[in-house]
């Protein structure tokens, strides 16, 4: 998998980019343990530092991506269920809303 996005990545064919990322299964990549201890070091060492807003910025990616994963990935617009387009629609504008609070509301600026 790698291999092949680097290939990608040098050759800028952004259509073989989009396929093998979108092969990627998300929800298992987020259960490695090792990708939870990176996450968990990062978290860490942001509250340690203080900097809430990127913890929330941080968690907010792999929850996009589960998001998408979950509800739109491999999926034409037009065909999406309405069940999954308004799980799709509403996730993420909590996961606005929720980055949106800590940048904006809650800036200590």
């Amino acid at each position: 998998m790698w291999s092949e996005f680097i290939l990608a990545l040098k050759s800028h064919d952004f259509q073989a980019i989009n396929d093998v990322i979108s092969r990627i299964d998300y929800v298992t990549f987020f259960k490695n343990p090792w990708v939870i201890g990176i996450i968990a070091i990062c978290c860490i060492v942001f509250l340690i530092r203080g900097m809430k807003r990127a913890i929330v910025t941080m968690l907010s990616v792999p929850v996009g991506l589960i998001l998408y994963q979950e509800t739109a990935q491999k999926t034409n617009v037009v065909d999406l269920e309405k069940n999954k387009l308004i799980m799709f629609v509403l996730g993420f504008v909590v996961i606005a809303a929720v980055n949106i609070y800590f940048w904006v509301v809650r800036s200590e600026n």
